[in-house]
């Protein structure tokens, strides 16, 4: 019994475990790392590393550069320097070349000086194809979105014929649908390469003493395809109609690193009115920004008080400590201060000296400020008293004494003369 309880027991394990065998998720295939760049450097499927290790070994006796500046930057340098000379050569791998107006110009003044300007891209600015005087289009665009999808065996073939080696390359992806359009504006130019729809994918035309050989489909020089069979002929077949022996090899690594460069003189609003519904939020916000000024120009503020003006405080509190004197009957003590602050009025005003004791002083106080000599000598008297006695200067000598102040002060002094007297000292 317990034999056959150890067996069902193995058969139930073994029944989980292929279970959980079958269940198992299977790890998912690695995909093929489609990321299009044509870098020099990049090994992946859609990189350029072929391409530019093949053309080096080509060149081995010329001098290789890379250029990491704008075209105009390394044009002017290299001008400058004087370094400029004819039968180099200038190679663009990249998926789209973003240039400007004035490298456009410069790039077609580069070759009318007897050197090779080769461009391998999908997609020429504005500006650039109006200086070369061509067109790179991509006719998948007229197709359906599905079959610009559709992956297939695709290839390019050299036209001529009578060159030797292989004329037709393939490869199993998007269909090489890419074309160069040059016009009639363009003698001499020769159509090197096509495409499955019979238009030209590699295209060289005379510039002055130099030459502009153009090539799209560009990811016929990635390394998937040249490593396809024997695709990397296709390549070599374009070499064949680069400068036999130039001096100076020069790679590009500033428009494959820009290939996402805005047009020139494109701002963030060309961004904006470029989507109409961005576009439309744009210009309602604006005019209900618009409305809320205009409701808005009258000032909101609570009301502002009217300030009262500030007082003059001095004369209450002259009148305070006056009032304390007079309540404590200390009237020699506001009498000698009233005297201090009358013979600073005298001397400042009619120049007279602060001596009341002399003789001569109610005299020249008569004279000064038309008091008459009894009322000058008594307002002497009384301020001499205030001086000398404390308890004997009573209520009635302080009324006095400032009753006489007044009268002097109210004296218009223009009207009297300043002149000081002779003979009396200060």
């Amino acid at each position: 019994m317990v034999m056959k309880t150890n067996w069902q027991l193995w058969i139930c394990v073994c029944m989980m475990a292929s279970v959980f065998g079958a269940c198992k998720q299977k790890v998912p295939a690695k995909y093929i790392d489609e990321t299009y760049t044509l870098g020099p450097d990049d090994k992946r499927p859609f990189g350029g590393y072929i391409t530019k290790a093949t053309i080096d070994t080509i060149f081995t006796s010329a001098v290789l550069e890379s250029n990491s500046n704008t075209f105009t930057k390394w044009y002017s340098k290299k001008s400058d320097e004087e370094e400029v000379g004819q039968g180099d050569m200038y190679i663009i791998l990249s998926p789209a070349i973003r240039a400007y107006e004035k490298e456009a110009e410069d790039m077609v003044n580069y070759m009318r000086s007897g050197n090779t300007l080769v461009l391998i891209t999908d997609a020429l600015s504005e500006e650039l194809e109006e200086a070369l005087r061509i067109r790179v289009m991509n006719d998948a665009e007229n197709l359906p979105y599905q079959m610009q999808l559709e992956m297939m065996d695709t290839r390019v073939r050299i036209k001529d014929s009578t060159q030797p080696g292989p004329k037709n390359f393939s490869y199993y992806y998007h269909p090489f649908l890419h074309a160069i359009y040059t016009g009639k504006k363009h003698k001499g130019a020769e159509t090197i390469a096509v495409n499955s729809q019979n238009k030209p994918t590699i295209v060289r035309m005379p510039y002055g003493r130099g030459q502009l050989i153009v090539a799209t489909n560009a990811r016929a020089f990635g390394n998937y395809f040249l490593l396809s069979g024997q695709n990397h002929a296709y390549l070599l077949h374009m070499a064949g109609y680069f400068p036999a022996d130039p001096y100076h090899v020069v790679w590009d690594a500033f428009y494959q690193r820009n290939i996402n460069r805005s047009p020139e003189g494109y701002s963030v609003f060309d961004a904006l009115f470029s989507i109409p519904p961005l576009r439309w939020s744009f210009w309602i916000l604006l005019v209900l920004a618009l409305i809320w000024v205009i409701t808005n120009l009258r000032r909101r503020q609570r009301m502002i008080p009217i300030l009262q003006p500030n007082t003059n405080t001095t004369v209450s509190f002259v009148e305070t400590i006056a009032q304390l004197y007079f309540n404590r009957q200390d009237h020699a003590n506001i009498a000698r201060k009233m005297t201090t602050h009358f013979l600073d009025y005298l001397r400042t005003n009619f120049y007279m000296p602060p001596n009341i004791a002399s003789d001569e002083w109610a005299d020249i106080l008569s004279q000064k400020t038309g008091l008459s000599k009894a009322d000058a000598k008594e307002t002497a008297d009384l301020m001499e008293k205030a001086q000398q006695a404390e308890e004997s200067f009573t209520s009635t000598d302080l009324f006095k004494l400032h009753a006489f102040i007044a009268q002097v002060k109210s004296v218009d002094t223009r009207k009297i003369a300043k002149a000081k007297p002779q003979g009396i000292a200060n």
